[in-house]
């Protein structure tokens, strides 16, 4: 759970862009100090070594702030500085610099989760021997030949009120289509003033200015994953008597069960949804490849209300060999009583209920219950921190973390001190008052009583203070949740010195070259 333990420390290096204003002067540009950046993200950022940033800017080593400017040697490799202009797409600033979009991501890391910004800095690199510019044609953005990602009709600038349905629909495209070209949208939501890119419509690469949709087909559907046919009736899918549970049979029937909600407007739960459907076809794929042929049946059990009996009672479903799903807890317990009464294997990837379904030999669930995670943490902690003294920082949010009160608890049981510390903004003295809660005999963990990413945001630059100015020979730490992993992207820097851990049962680094590359 920890370090060297089950559940992993994430902590790795990531550059998170923010919005920069610069100036070329002379050799050297301004930047702008944004919220949350340190001196090793702002070198990476510019492609400098700290030593550099330093030298220009005397003081800097000690302490940055947000607001505050820096100069940033300009590198003498053929690179170059420049400033995001309103409608430029990493596409287009491709294409005019003869780079690949894979180029100039690599020279920018971060760029392709935020997207592009007007106003953003970002770094243009020398293009490779025999590189030339694209011509750009009117009304087109283009790429570098050989690039495989396909121009764009054109770009839009999200007006109030509109959302990726309504965009979709104006230019004749699938939300597909548009998150295929606007990925950073995936799970985040349209900003008004945001720059989108719209691709042509792939059916036949023309622009479709208010050619109607397809719909989504019904909520009952077989999905072969040898290929993705048009749907079939479900019971064709039925395949041949199949050998049950006595070794592999030829073909296993399975059956995905999720609330696809395919009768509405694309959202983020759809897009979940989705996205999980992929990875069990990846699945299904690489075991078609080891010689294991499965049937997967796909059902839409929409939205949490209504019973999903309507799906269970449909012919051959009684004789599948597993059952992936569903979500909602009502959905669950039905298809828990139906798996059990027919002796089918059932898989529960997303729901998190108690532990009522304990010594059910059935059941398979994978997202761990927040008792029994809580409890588990508990153990882990005391195990990794032999002689904590925790200084709970009360941050006031309603939400309090029920990892808190069984920490808390633990304490008590074992006699090991801990103190609640009220955080009191209006206090110049807030930090000192912190420090000398410290004790050279233990070690020192804070812990917010919420993982709420606001307080965190605005408790960081006191730790950071702390850090820096307690006696070097006291050991603190910072102790956090789930969601820090969401939140280190932006906070990189402050986790790090502040020597931040905290507990997942899931974890992926999206800016690691193998998962980029899969």
């Amino acid at each position: 759970m920890f370090r060297k333990a089950i559940l992993p420390l994430l902590l790795c290096i990531v550059l998170s862009f923010t919005e920069t204003i610069s100036a070329q002067e002379n050799d050297y540009i301004i930047h702008t100090i944004q919220k949350g950046q340190g001196l090793y993200s702002i070198a990476r950022m510019y492609g400098v070594t700290e030593d550099e940033i330093i030298k220009m800017n005397p003081g800097s080593e000690t302490v940055i702030k947000a607001g505050n400017q820096l100069r940033i040697p300009v590198r003498k490799d053929g690179t170059k500085v420049h400033t995001v202009a309103a409608g430029e797409t990493l596409y287009s600033l491709a294409g005019k610099n003869g780079l690949t979009v894979q180029e100039l991501c690599d020279a920018n890391p971060g760029v392709l989760d935020n997207g592009l910004r007007a106003g953003q800095t970002i770094i243009i690199p020398e293009p490779s021997d025999g590189d030339k510019p694209v011509p750009q044609e009117h009304g087109k953005e283009n790429v570098k030949a050989g690039d495989d990602s396909r121009a764009f009709m054109t770009t839009h600038v999200v007006q109030k009120k509109e959302t990726i349905y309504k965009i979709s629909k104006k230019y004749g495209i699938t939300q597909t289509e548009f998150l295929d070209a606007n990925p950073q949208f995936r799970y985040g939501k349209l900003q008004i003033g945001s720059v989108v890119n719209i691709p042509f419509p792939q059916e036949d690469g023309k622009a479709g200015k208010g050619k109607s949709q397809k719909k989504n087909t019904a909520d009952l559907s077989f999905v072969s994953t040898t290929a993705i046919p048009p749907v079939i009736p479900d019971t064709q899918a039925i395949a041949s008597p199949v050998v049950r549970r006595s070794g592999i049979p030829d073909v296993i029937e399975a059956a995905l069960i999720m609330p696809f909600e395919l009768d509405m407007p694309m959202n983020q739960n759809q897009m979940k949804m989705v996205e999980f459907y992929q990875g069990i076809l990846l699945a299904t794929e690489k075991m078609k490849k080891d010689g294991v042929s499965i049937n997967l049946h796909v059902y839409d059990t929409k939205g949490e209300n209504g019973s999903i009996d309507h799906i269970l009672s449909r012919n051959g479903m009684d004789r599948m060999d597993i059952i992936f799903g569903p979500k909602y807890d009502r959905h669950v317990n039905e298809a828990v009583a139906f798996a059990t009464g027919n002796n089918i294997p059932i898989v529960l990837p997303i729901s998190s209920s108690p532990e009522s379904y304990d010594g059910n030999g059935y059941v398979y669930q994978l997202n761990t219950p927040q008792s029994q995670m809580t409890a588990d943490v508990c153990d882990h902690f005391f195990r990794q921190f032999d002689n904590p003294r925790i200084i709970f920082i009360d941050t006031k949010d309603n939400v309090r973390n029920p990892l808190v009160d069984r920490l808390q608890q633990k304490m008590n049981d074992a006699g090991k001190p801990y103190i609640t510390f009220d955080m009191d903004y209006e206090d110049e003295n807030i930090a000192q008052h912190l420090v000398d809660t410290l004790s050279a005999s233990h070690q020192n963990i804070f812990m917010l009583t919420s993982g709420n990413g606001s307080q965190l945001a605005s408790v960081l630059p006191l730790l950071q203070l702390v850090t820096r100015i307690r006696n070097s020979a006291i050991e603190t730490h910072l102790f956090g949740y789930p969601e820090y992993q969401i939140y280190a992207y932006d906070h990189m820097d402050e986790l790090f010195e502040v020597d931040t851990w905290f507990y997942s049962w899931f974890y992926t680094n999206n800016r690691l070259p193998e998962t980029v590359a899969f």
